[in-house]
């Protein structure tokens, strides 16, 4: 079960989206892109050694988050409302 788990906060000057992508064992996927878009919108990360991103200075609004890795299939979240009162950490089927 491939999950990455997303962290929304709000930080001052936009949103700041933080999380990880692992495998179905647990263990990070470096090189993961990370990458959330929207109308006149996008941000995109890659993944380090240990499953990491950081996505900064979002607007609010709709977006649409894409994983992407070579060896595994691209996976995308459609309609994520992103805004400061949220703060989530949720898990959802990964790159797999």
């Amino acid at each position: 079960q491939d999950q990455e788990n997303l962290r929304v906060v709000y930080a001052g000057d936009g949103l700041l989206i933080t999380g990880h992508v692992e495998d179905e064992s647990g263990d990070p996927i470096e090189g993961v892109s990370v990458a959330v878009s929207k109308v006149g919108e996008s941000r995109r990360d890659d993944t380090d050694a240990e499953g990491q991103f950081r996505l900064s200075y979002l607007s609010e609004g709709r977006f649409t988050t894409y994983f992407h890795h070579d060896e595994y299939n691209t996976m995308h979240v459609d309609g994520e409302e992103l805004n400061k009162a949220l703060d989530l950490a949720r898990g959802h089927k990964g790159v797999a």
